[in-house]
């Protein structure tokens, strides 16, 4: 199973309020965060942002502004008001479960995943190379033949997204046995289906893959917030 190109529309304020079904947000700033959105985070999220290298910075302040302001549309309330919980894994979560989330970001993009589920979502840029010890600690002996022990890097990208958004979605974090957890997409019933779940892989505007695991996959929303150039 390769993954889709699927069609990026623009992130609008109306786009959010009327989709129904699980939607991705995808964004790769250029710029850093305008003030409109800066003034959605708490004061505790700005501290823990200059924490952070430069560019990883100003995308995790993009991308955490962004879920604000989509959580607040969909949920008709102040972006900035909105609280948080953790669980063990550090998991974040809406006190009222109102609506679930999801984030994922490398240094220079992120993606945000919303729905009425549980849901897990992952982005990585494909890999320059996968050495055996690798391949070894992180899968399956099915993943090891879908990606050739790891040779095809965009394959490997794919189920290693696959495995994180399915970790995340289930609310465990990293495991310390992922070879145990097989989520190859040519095998019938792997670990996503015997969840309940389903999911898809997907190539993102900055060449990288993304994974989306729960329920919905079909029907996915993909909105751009922001891009490479302006």
């Amino acid at each position: 199973m390769e993954s889709i190109k699927p069609r990026w529309k623009s992130l609008t304020s109306a786009a959010i309020a009327h989709c129904s079904q699980p939607f991705l947000i995808y964004g790769r700033p250029y710029t850093t965060l305008t003030e409109d959105l800066r003034a959605l985070l708490t004061d505790a999220e700005r501290a823990s942002a200059q924490k952070m290298p430069a560019e990883a910075r100003n995308t995790w302040l993009w991308c955490r502004a962004t879920l604000r302001k989509c959580l607040g549309i969909k949920l008709n309330t102040d972006p900035a008001g909105i609280q948080f919980s953790y669980n063990a894994q550090g998991k974040p979560a809406l006190h009222n479960q109102a609506l679930h989330f999801n984030v994922s970001h490398t240094s220079s993009s992120f993606l945000v995943g919303i729905a009425q589920e549980p849901i897990g979502v992952d982005l990585e840029s494909i890999p320059e190379h996968i050495d055996a010890v690798t391949a070894d600690f992180v899968l399956s002996a099915q993943e090891k033949r879908y990606c050739k022990n790891g040779e095809n890097l965009p394959a490997f990208a794919q189920i290693w997204t696959l495995k994180e958004a399915f970790l995340k979605a289930s609310g465990w974090g990293l495991v310390d046995d992922l070879p145990s957890i097989n989520v190859d997409p040519c095998t019938e019933n792997n670990s996503i289906g015997q969840s309940g779940w389903n999911s898809v892989s997907f190539a993102c505007p900055g060449a990288e893959i993304g994974a989306f695991v729960g329920n919905g996959a079909a029907n996915l929303e993909f909105l751009l917030a922001c891009s490479t150039t302006t």
